[in-house]
């Protein structure tokens, strides 16, 4: 964890030393391409930075899969409610690839929040970046037609369609599998 400093934080000042102590709290850890990094009722019990690798979090109900959110690189996948809670989740976490990460309990986060300086602010800019990409998505579902919605995510996350089946892809814009191939045969 060491060497994502910037990556995961990158507007944060921090000394070497509360890093170093930040880091020390996180263990490695890998998960194949197709497994469950948290069922769904299971109580959440780390945050995780996604190294290498993709996840999508999603809603299972009955049988029907809802789609909640795709992780890349970079970025920190957890299922927050559940985390901070310490209460069973509603969404399960799955890999779509092989995944390297990097995982910090929720007692070692506590502890880092009481012993580094910035460790309060560390915990604001990790909920205030999902509280954006949560509202963000709420915002287009509401006032976007699946179609914009589509358009954008090809734009603006192209990468998203080499490794994401579409079923899920479909389900993350709320429509079928077959209005989303609607929508790409005009589109192209």
């Amino acid at each position: 964890m060491k060497k994502n400093k910037k990556r995961a934080y990158p507007f944060l000042e921090i000394s070497n030393e509360e890093w170093d102590y930040f880091a020390s709290k996180f263990t490695y850890a890998e998960f194949p391409k197709g497994s469950l990094m948290l069922n769904h009722g299971a109580t959440e019990n780390h945050l995780t930075f996604l190294e290498e690798g993709l996840t999508r979090s999603f809603l299972p109900n009955d049988g029907r899969e809802k789609t909640l959110r795709f992780t890349f690189p970079g970025n920190f996948v957890s299922s927050y409610a559940s985390f901070i809670l310490q209460k069973p989740s509603e969404i399960a976490i799955e890999t779509l690839s092989d995944c390297k990460c990097w995982r910090i309990t929720y007692d070692d986060l506590q502890d880092c929040y009481l012993q580094i300086e910035k460790g309060n602010r560390m915990g604001r800019i990790s909920a205030e970046y999902l509280y954006i990409t949560s509202s963000s998505r709420e915002i287009n579902m509401l006032v976007k037609s699946p179609e914009q919605q589509y358009l954008e995510l090809l734009e603006s996350s192209p990468e998203w369609f080499q490794h994401i089946p579409l079923k899920h892809v479909a389900s993350y814009l709320g429509i079928t599998p077959q209005a989303l191939s609607r929508i790409r045969a005009r589109i192209f």
